[in-house]
């Protein structure tokens, strides 16, 4: 009976989230709202038109007038938009973006599958049905929904964390090392794992990956020239949203209290030198506990995992739709918990940050929203990542027990407290079906749609 109540729950489960995702898939591959995605492919298109490809040209711009509020820069590196500029010349936006969502979810499934099956190796009678369940969990989690909403490519990266952390535990160096290549090549904070594998002393990894990163950014540079790298440096220095409530690290939070010079939303304070100073002084010091603890512990696992963690805990613009790539690092959190000697403490304080990472918070881009507004949502975002970074810590500083068996929660009962934690999720999805009803896209979604799909060119020499 208990059997067939579960797999009923998940059958109407997954034919929910099919329906969800299906829908907001076409919905932004129809209207193009403003994403990731929909900007490296505007950035890929300038490239094949012989026009830089981070200056989005106003001669290109006022073919559609009305877009031109809306193209905000792209932080895509040069090796993601040349890639897109190949793939632009043969599909269409709408075409791009289905099959890139679709092949995306596909292959982290794949991958969630594959670090389950690597994590539990005891296949009992309710494997099946748990394995259905994580899967589920972690496409219901509100931050990996956003990243279909906003067209993000945080679940390529997902795949790409926990297939490189697989490769490292079967010492697979090399694979580690090329994977995480590619995943800097998509997102540069990604180089953090340079420090780990120096401190582990994997070598091989080490070089590998520079060799391989090198590789990867030597295509748009042989291509595009150094023009490219140029205009990715101009766009680096000119973000304008550090404090924005979707911004969970250590810089988001601190220039939502002291300020930053380019920050366009109100703070608490306006002490930007200061901002800028505490955060270098963090980020330092956070790279140094990293080295030392990866270094002095022998646990590669929980380190990578504190790496992960600490990666976008430090990175400028530590987003929550890149909160799925935390999952490889919630899992083995929540394996090494079993062994450990505050194992109810820190289990509470791992479920807590799950909760509070849940909560659908809208992403506020209006200037004028309240500071108080910024800081009371994004620092819950931050104390959950904070939260979850702390908890890993204090496992690599307090030693396990043994055979501990006190406390130790059954995997069912674990995956029932997970989808309680994920009830802010449920709550922000079941909105976005009620809005799909009652709305349409904003924005001027045909005029960026066309604009993606114009086929005009751009004279090259444009401003």
């Amino acid at each position: 009976m208990q059997r067939n109540f579960i797999t009923g729950f998940l059958i109407l489960t997954s034919m929910l989230l099919l329906y969800v995702y299906g829908m907001n898939i076409f919905r932004l591959a129809s209207h193009g709202l403003n994403t990731d995605l929909m900007l490296t492919y505007l950035s890929g298109k300038m490239l094949n038109a012989h026009a830089p490809g981070y200056h989005f040209s106003s001669a290109y711009l006022s073919a559609h007038p009305k877009v031109k509020i809306n193209i905000i820069p792209n932080l895509s590196p040069p090796f993601s938009i040349a890639l897109m500029a190949f793939i632009e010349k043969y599909l269409s936006y709408k075409s791009f973006f289905i099959s890139f969502m679709t092949t995306a979810i596909s292959i982290n499934i794949i991958a969630l599958i594959k670090l389950y099956q690597n994590t539990y190796l005891d296949r009992g009678k309710y494997y099946k049905l748990t394995l259905c369940a994580f899967i589920l969990a972690c496409l219901i989690y509100i931050p990996t929904f956003m990243n279909v909403s906003f067209g993000q490519v945080s679940l390529v990266l997902n795949a790409l964390i926990i297939f490189s952390y697989l490769s490292l535990k079967n010492n697979q160096y090399k694979r580690a090392g090329f994977l995480l290549a590619l995943a800097i090549n998509i997102k540069i904070f990604f180089g953090i794992f340079l420090v780990y594998f120096l401190a582990k002393k994997q070598y091989r990894a080490f070089f590998s990956l520079i060799i391989f990163c090198l590789l990867f950014a030597l295509i748009p540079l042989a291509i595009y020239g150094t023009s490219i790298y140029i205009g990715y440096w101009k766009v680096l220095n000119n973000i304008q949203w550090y404090g924005v409530n979707w911004n969970a690290s250590w810089y988001g939070f601190l220039s939502r209290l002291l300020g930053e010079k380019s920050h366009r939303f109100h703070s608490v304070l306006f002490l930007p030198g200061l901002s800028k100073n505490i955060y270098y002084f963090i980020f330092f010091s956070y790279i140094g506990l990293i080295y030392y603890i990866s270094k002095k512990n022998k646990d590669s696992s929980l380190t990578f995992s504190l790496t992960l963690s600490t990666m976008l805990l430090i990175s400028p613009l530590g987003w929550t739709y890149y909160f799925p790539i935390l999952i490889t690092a919630f899992i083995i959190n929540f394996t090494s918990l079993e062994s450990s000697r505050y194992y109810v403490l820190l289990t509470c304080l791992l479920f807590f940050s799950l909760f509070l990472s849940a909560i659908p918070f809208p992403l506020y881009r209006d200037t004028n929203v309240a500071s108080t507004l910024l800081v009371t949502q994004g620092n819950i975002f931050f104390i959950a990542l904070l939260l979850f970074n702390t908890v890993n810590v204090l496992q690599l500083f307090f030693p396990a027990i043994k055979n501990n068996t006190t406390h130790i929660l059954t995997k069912k009962f674990k995956l029932f407290i997970i989808f309680i934690c994920l009830f802010p999720s449920l709550i922000g999805i079941s909105c976005f079906i009620y809005m799909l009803t009652k709305s349409t896209p904003q924005n001027q979604p045909q005029d960026i749609i066309a604009m993606a799909n114009s086929s005009d060119l751009l004279p090259s020499n444009t401003d």
